[in-house]
């Protein structure tokens, strides 16, 4: 199996299913959802899907749950949308790259360092 495979399925996936969680928007809770990344295991049997909720921390546990929930459902959708011998298992995860990034940006102003300031 080529090693740039699961990288392909993974960004294929991660399309079909940004599609999928329009369709799918009021069954899984009407939260917005974006899909950041998905990393397919070697031998494509599992997914982990990064997940990013818009909303606070509360909701966005329970919109991965939920996520949890129906993913057999999801997978089964999926299956329909993109040719494959056997659709991955997939694993939700919760992306909170924008949360730290705003940490960050937070820390940052309250040191005192502009954005144009050099070091």
């Amino acid at each position: 199996m080529k090693a740039h495979r699961p990288q392909r399925v993974g960004e294929q996936i991660k399309r079909e299913l940004a599609e999928l969680f329009r369709q799918l928007k009021s069954e899984l809770g009407g939260y917005l959802l974006t899909v950041t990344e998905v990393r397919c295991s070697r031998d494509l049997r599992s997914a982990e899907v990064w997940v990013s909720v818009f909303s606070d921390q509360e909701n966005r546990l329970a919109a991965i749950k939920r996520l949890s929930e129906k993913s057999g459902r999801i997978r089964h959708l999926l299956s329909n949308m993109i040719y494959l011998r056997r659709v991955p298992e997939l694993i939700f995860r919760l992306d909170q790259t924008l949360d730290t990034a705003e940490k960050i940006d937070t820390l940052l102003k309250e040191s005192g360092i502009q954005e144009n300031d050099e070091f």
